[in-house]
């Protein structure tokens, strides 16, 4: 359930999961001290509606904090935002691209264009301000380089329970579609089994860390190595999957280049600027 001490006075939301005939059976009680309830699917499905809708309450609150920051720096009194931003029109409710979405809605491809267009110029007046004032925006950062998918409606797949199959699509998602058929079928070779199921099922999937977090490490350590072949490997899937944009990746290369020193950071940048450019002309970054 959710709504809170308020809404426990004034009628609670009941997310139930189960079958049809379970949540009919048990539905007059929940009517009686709910004022709706949601049957969201199978057993579990409540549970999993909550932590979606918590997630959701949450982030809003940090990217509010964010944005209050950015407000503050420039010296805006946090009241005079809260005005504009009450008064914003509907349009930018965190529900409205949902809405649109769960009715089935396809946005045309040209509006999807323009909408990110605007997102990308937006944002990144976001970071430059942030950057020249000395704050740390991590949503914004996070978010620019998605905002297309965010428009799209295009939803993250779970992975596969299997480990093998798991594996093999946390490849995928890690390299870029269509990698995990480098791996030859039915494998017996020790390293490879322990590469898929060790490594891509249980590391590069754990919580905690986004795979963009990861893919940061990684090259870290693939830049102090000198190893332009795996920085290559790992920028293709970066790229595949629009973790960057163009100012952020030739943002690594200036703070890696510190670390690295200048002659292993010339290898950063020339695999780097090589990636950016096909990238582009396919229309990617």
């Amino acid at each position: 359930m959710t709504g809170g001490t308020e809404a426990a006075n004034n009628g609670l939301t009941v997310m139930v999961g189960g079958s049809e005939d379970a949540v009919r059976r048990v539905r007059p009680i929940l009517e009686d001290f709910a004022k709706l309830v949601v049957h969201c699917g199978d057993s579990g499905a409540g549970m999993v509606t909550k932590i979606a809708r918590n997630a959701l309450t949450y982030s809003v609150w940090a990217a509010v904090r964010e944005a209050a920051s950015l407000a503050d720096a420039g010296g805006v009194a946090l009241d005079r935002l809260l005005e504009v931003l009450q008064q914003t029109d509907g349009g930018t409710s965190p529900l409205t691209l949902l809405q649109v979405h769960a009715a089935g809605i396809e946005i045309p491809e040209e509006r999807l264009e323009s909408a990110d267009a605007l997102a990308q110029k937006d944002l990144a007046a976001a970071q430059e301000f942030a950057g020249s004032v000395g704050l740390e925006v991590p949503i914004v950062d996070v978010v620019r380089p998605r905002m297309r998918a965010v428009y799209s409606g295009e939803l993250a797949d779970a992975l596969p329970d299997e480990p093998w199959e798991r594996g093999l699509a946390m490849m995928d998602r890690v390299y870029g579609e269509g990698f995990s058929g480098l791996v030859p079928p039915g494998t017996t070779i020790p390293s490879v089994e322990h590469t898929v199921e060790q490594l891509f099922a249980q590391v590069w999937a754990r919580p905690y860390l986004t795979l963009r977090d990861r893919r940061l490490l990684t090259f870290g350590v693939t830049a102090m190595r000198d190893r332009g072949d795996m920085l290559r490997t790992q920028l293709t899937g970066a790229l595949a999957n629009r973790e960057f944009t163009v100012d952020q990746l030739r943002e690594i290369v200036v703070h890696l280049h510190y670390y690295t020193g200048w002659p292993a950071g010339s290898t950063v940048q020339a695999v780097f600027e090589e990636l950016i450019a096909k990238s582009s002309s396919r229309g990617g970054v």
